[in-house]
């Protein structure tokens, strides 16, 4: 027990001093490391080209853990059922939204309202983005097993459609 206190400590003055210093030099299309993960499934998915990201921040540019990203319809409707399914029930939910670009393009936002919420209030970002960083961290690798998951998933439902429509039906 206090060695985890110690380490959450430590996550927390990193997040304080150091994060947003590697932020403030870190070029914009580099992926923030603890989301690169999540980013990098999304991108296995045929049809889906991820925009931007962020893993989130307690200081510097200050963010909650999102990903943006263009997908058809359909690939963005089972990613997000699969995930709600599973993670509706946690305390950390991920959900995925539509919404249009600035050239009127479908995008949608991969996100967790929880985070979203603890970023609007300083003491929850304190806990969150900070002093409990080693549980974002664990979220969002669980969020990129997920998106695994639901992407051989959808491959699977995509090789039966095309048996069917092939005429071989099982």
């Amino acid at each position: 027990m206090p060695f985890e206190i110690l380490n959450n400590l430590k996550a927390l003055l990193f997040e304080l001093t150091i994060a947003p210093i590697v932020q403030y030099k870190q070029p914009y299309h580099i992926i923030d490391k603890h989301i690169q993960l999540v980013v990098d499934r999304l991108n296995d998915i045929e049809g889906v080209e991820t925009i931007a990201s962020c893993h989130g921040h307690l200081s510097g540019h200050i963010e909650a853990p999102y990903v943006y990203f263009k997908a058809p319809v359909d690939i963005a409707t089972h990613l997000h059922k699969h995930l709600w399914t599973t993670t509706q029930f946690t305390p950390i939910y991920w959900t995925i939204q539509g919404q249009y670009n600035l050239e009127c393009e479908l995008c949608f936002l991969l996100r967790s309202p929880p985070y979203e919420r603890a970023y609007h209030h300083c003491i929850s970002r304190l806990w969150h983005f900070g002093y409990q960083r080693r549980e974002l961290n664990q979220s969002m690798a669980q969020l990129a097993k997920e998106i695994q998951v639901a992407s051989e998933t959808l491959k699977d439902k995509t090789i039966d459609n095309s048996k069917i429509n092939n005429g071989v039906f099982l």
